[in-house]
């Protein structure tokens, strides 16, 4: 069966208990729950770390997969045991998560703002975001002498702030919904019949798995620390957070 996704029902979720589904033993522990609010390693976000407790067990979560719909937390140091069907706690290291909720949307904003200084037909080609710095490559050319004007326009968008939301829609509905941006749902599973949206109200919509803040507010800031040319027209830009920002 599918885990239950508790960080799509509620991003800011810390601790939650749940049925331990399945336990596998080797150099590391493996637990399969019914539920988890932990965020697996996908879509370019780093996963979530955390603890997994129980009577007489403690797992430190350093790992988390996703796998045929299934959501592997993996441990190297634990203590004690614990059986399928018994009612574990976890809890989530929320100063990591908040941060990569933080940076997941930072990236959603800059999209929105190259494309704004750039022009349409502006793509992300690949990103990942993590605790400290994040990247992002784009598939258009980006001088240095923009980087200034990008960073500014995102921290401007940031001091006025706009809600964030996540939702889903049909695939049909989805696709057009993110038209509107300049995005679409080439990169969904073609199984999939409905599409998860993650909005910027007013400024961008696009289909996305992650977990995200629920105004830009709460980003604080976003400096561009290194721009790189990758080649075949490519640009990446890595940035990270600056302080500021809270739910």
């Amino acid at each position: 069966m599918p885990t239950r996704k508790l960080y799509w029902e509620d991003a800011y979720l810390k601790e939650f208990s749940s049925k331990v589904v399945s336990v596998s033993k080797g150099d590391r522990l493996s637990l399969i729950l019914e539920s988890t609010a932990f965020y697996p390693e996908s879509g370019g976000q780093a996963c979530d770390k955390g603890i997994i407790k129980g009577e007489g067990f403690y797992a430190s979560v350093e790992y988390v997969r996703e796998e045929g719909g299934e959501i592997i937390h993996e441990a190297t140091k634990w203590e004690g045991s614990v059986e399928v069907g018994s009612v574990v706690k976890g809890m989530i290291d929320w100063d990591r998560r908040y941060r990569l909720m933080k940076m997941h949307t930072a990236a959603h904003l800059l999209s929105a703002i190259i494309r704004k200084v750039k022009g349409g037909g502006v793509k992300v080609v690949s990103a990942h975001k993590d605790y400290d710095t994040s990247r992002i490559d784009f598939n258009v050319k980006i001088a240095k002498e923009e980087l200034p004007i990008i960073e500014e326009e995102a921290n401007k968008a940031i001091s006025k702030g706009a809600e964030v939301k996540a939702f889903f829609l049909k695939r049909d509905e989805a696709a057009k919904y993110v038209a509107r941006y300049g995005e679409d749902v080439g990169l969904v599973p073609p199984e999939a019949e409905e599409v998860r949206v993650v909005e910027i109200v007013g400024l961008h919509a696009v289909a996305c798995g992650g977990t995200h803040v629920r105004d830009l507010r709460e980003i604080g800031g976003i400096r561009i620390l290194k721009r790189q040319s990758k080649g075949k027209g490519i640009t990446r830009l890595i940035y990270t957070l600056t302080e500021g920002g809270r739910p």
